[in-house]
Parts: structure tokens; C-alpha cells; sequence
């Protein structure tokens, strides 16, 4: 588990969730995601949180769309470079199922 990015982040990390682009739009993000946030309730979590590129439009408005919110941001570094990634946190105890898109 890693340490959470900001003060009063949940402890619970969804640390990669990737569909290639060839297997998006499929329902595959909906069902990997339900599943992690599942798991994080089966183990009495009530939020978790993730990073996302602040860049990557289409991701960020998935979770948005599926009950995160922006909650911060972070820099994700690569050797001399730093790329800002949008800190994103849900409340677990209020979503139940994810709807297809």
C-alpha cells in the first residue's frame, strides 16, 4: 500500500488500471474498476483514491463519471522531467454498481 499523496486520503490506492485502447468502450474499465473498489469494501474500505494524468482527458472523465472526484495534485517524475497527475478520491459506501457507459 502506498502512502497516500495527500493529507486525509483514504489509506486505499487503485494503483494501475489500464484497458488498451483496441478494448476500450467495451465495458472492460467499468467491470476492472467495480472489481477494485469492491475488493476495497470487502476489506472494510470507504474510499480509495487514485492518480491519473492530468492530460489524459478520456480517463479523467471516466472516473469522474463513476463517482471520483479531483481532490489535489501530484507530480509524477521521470529522471530531470515532472508530469502533473490529478490526485482523484471516491467514497466507496455510497457507489454500488457501476452502469455501463
Amino acid at each position: 500500500m502506498a502512502a497516500p499523496p495527500l493529507p486525509n486520503c483514504s489509506p486505499l490506492e487503485i494503483m494501475t488500471l489500464y484497458v488498451q485502447p483496441r478494448h476500450q468502450s467495451g465495458g472492460r474499465g467499468i467491470a476492472l474498476l467495480q472489481r477494485a473498489m469492491d475488493h476495497c469494501r470487502s476489506i472494510g474500505g470507504e474510499r480509495v483514491w487514485l492518480k491519473v494524468n492530468a492530460e489524459n482527458h478520456r480517463a479523467i472523465d471516466f472516473y469522474l463519471r463513476h463517482g471520483f472526484k479531483k481532490v489535489g495534485s501530484t507530480h509524477f517524475k521521470i529522471a530531470d522531467s515532472a508530469y502533473e497527475n490529478f490526485v482523484m478520491e471516491a467514497d466507496i459506501r455510497r457507489l454500488g454498481g457501476l452502469s455501463p457507459e
